[in-house]
């Protein structure tokens, strides 16, 4: 199987085996002339939830977030995460903790995401 991949490790696409050996060639060609294009021949696998780590050049499952949520209070972030709350409102490069507020008091969805992390989701009631 190939794996296409950003140079973050995002994995792009990728190609089941058995693909003709052209392709392998025209992968090569390609990454030598695009900085952004890489690509490496990987046993079949399921790369679901899964990220090329670039030092290792080798598919990896995308870790979990621990973060820990206390009343409206979202603390162990991982350094540069973004929190989105419902979508609209967000806080870039968090601080490795966050109380969020509300204009009006209810239920919102809050999505915390860092690269490699997988997304940390949860409906928190938040209060003005």
């Amino acid at each position: 199987m190939i794996v296409v991949y950003d140079q973050q490790g995002r994995i792009q696409y990728t190609v089941d085996d058995p693909y003709p050996p052209e392709l392998e060639e025209t992968y090569s060609a390609l990454e030598a002339e695009q900085a952004d294009f890489n690509y490496h021949d990987e046993p079949q696998a399921d790369v679901i939830g899964c990220y090329v780590d670039m030092v290792g050049r080798v598919v990896t499952p995308r870790p979990e977030m621990d973060v820990a949520v206390t009343g409206a209070t979202l603390s162990n972030l991982p350094a540069g995460a973004t929190v989105a709350v419902d979508s609209v409102f967000v806080v870039e490069d968090a601080p490795s903790a966050v109380t969020l507020e509300a204009v009006d008091a209810g239920a919102y969805s809050v999505r915390v995401s860092k690269w490699p992390y997988l997304d940390f989701e949860t409906t928190m009631e938040l209060t003005p």
